[in-house]
């Protein structure tokens, strides 16, 4: 475990995932409420529901031998 950020580091990431989410849900249907459609909510989520960007940095890493993270 990276000992910059102490033990605690992923249960505050994963705690501040928790409340991100459901605050997105929240306003999400808010919006849905309001009368937004559902075509626009799924164009706002899904950039941020996709992984393809991340599987993208994954694989240029991976065929060029870089480090996955630098020290």
């Amino acid at each position: 475990m990276d000992r910059k950020h102490g033990p605690w580091a992923p249960w505050f990431f994963l705690g501040l995932f928790v409340v991100a989410s459901f605050l997105m849900i929240w306003r999400l249907e808010a919006m849905s409420e309001s009368g937004v459609e559902g075509t626009v909510l799924g164009t706002l989520v899904m950039p941020y529901c996709s992984g393809m960007g991340n599987l993208i940095f994954a694989f240029v890493l991976g065929a060029k031998g870089g480090p996955a993270r630098k020290c």
